[in-house]
């Protein structure tokens, strides 16, 4: 028998010459466990966006009211105005009554375009018409 093929004496090691030489497995690194998200990380973007949401209403509400309110002031300044020329309107009729010139003339007044030089100084003003002058009749 060849010598190959004798059997080997009990407790040694049979030696393979084509062996392969075996990796040993490779283990998987402990997976760690992922730590939960804080809230406040998922809630800041949100809560940044519902700020300058509100900001920018504001600011818009804001500009709203001035502009109604400056809208406000100028009808009121207008309607003012127009009193004011429905007044100076009456003022002109009742100063073109004949009562009143004539109650001007028993007093002495005079107009400043006709006696330029005239200047009434003091109390020595004329008293007012007994009758207001709108209810003065042409008598």
């Amino acid at each position: 028998m060849p010598t190959t093929m004798q059997p080997k004496p009990k407790g040694q090691p049979v030696k393979r010459a084509n062996r392969a030489a075996v990796a040993p497995a490779p283990r998987s690194k402990p997976v760690r466990k992922r730590k939960p998200t804080p809230r406040w990380l998922i809630v800041a973007p949100m809560m940044l966006i519902l700020l300058t949401v509100s900001a920018r209403m504001g600011a818009l509400a804001m500009l709203n009211y001035e502009t109604a309110r400056r809208e406000q002031l100028r009808r009121e300044i207008d309607r003012v105005k127009l009193n004011i020329e429905k007044l100076r309107g009456q003022i002109a009729v009742y100063t073109n009554e004949v009562a009143l010139n004539r109650w001007a003339e028993q007093a002495g007044m005079v107009r400043v375009e006709t006696q330029p030089e005239l200047t009434v100084i003091g109390l020595d003003t004329p008293t007012a018409p007994k009758t207001p002058v709108a209810m003065h009749t042409n008598n």
